[in-house]
């Protein structure tokens, strides 16, 4: 029930701005210089879409030295799309990263059919990486090249917990370090919303090559 939306690389930021639940934006194939800053939610039956062209020229998304690709952050109930993100093999430059900002949580994500490459200039770059409470993500069918390491889930102290979602039929070759880290979780972080029933992560159908 939101807007039908067509972004460009010349008008799409103002419009990221301004999204509301149900909307979605289409960007048309192009070369896209400023990233995407999501930091706003859908809704459980309204859903924030984002998403490029399906087949043909991309939507292409050119790395910067002073932020992720794509970064999200209180965030959730949104699906990114069929977007290509160019790291340019940048240092410490992530492809989709979430977290990053004290408290923030993001859930609800989805992200698929997105084409992920040389987002690889050290170990320590990701092609997907959450730093903050996760939950509810499906990562499917994605294309991640030469990253540091493919997809990083959660943190190394164990204090953001990436939980009760699915990784599947996604392809990451040639990392430098792994195709896919989960860490490990400690006690649940009270008052953010995560899941309390029992919960699983279903990693199913990837094609992982070192």
């Amino acid at each position: 029930f939101g807007a039908q939306l067509a972004g460009t690389p010349s008008n799409y930021t103002a419009l990221v701005a301004n999204l509301k639940p149900g909307d979605t934006l289409n960007l048309a194939a192009g070369t896209y210089l400023d990233g995407l800053e999501i930091d706003f939610q859908g809704a459980p039956n309204q859903w924030i879409v984002i998403q490029g062209p399906s087949s043909g020229a991309p939507a292409r998304f050119l790395a910067k030295a002073t932020r992720n690709t794509v970064q999200l952050s209180f965030a959730s109930y949104i699906a990114i799309r069929w977007l290509h993100l160019d790291g340019g093999n940048l240092p410490n430059v992530d492809g989709i990263k979430a977290g990053g900002i004290q408290n923030s949580v993001v859930h609800h994500i989805l992200i698929e059919g997105c084409r992920i490459e040389k987002h690889g200039g050290n170990q320590q770059t990701v092609g997907i990486s959450t730093k903050c409470p996760a939950w509810d993500w499906t990562i499917r069918g994605n294309e991640i090249l030469g990253a540091g390491t493919g997809m990083y889930l959660g943190d190394s102290n164990g204090d953001a917990p990436f939980a009760a979602s699915v990784i599947e039929g996604n392809r990451v070759y040639d990392p430098e370090g792994y195709c896919i880290e989960i860490k490990f979780h400690n006690a649940w972080p009270q008052g953010m919303g995560m899941p309390t029933q029992t919960s699983r992560t279903e990693i199913r159908h990837n094609v992982l090559i070192k």
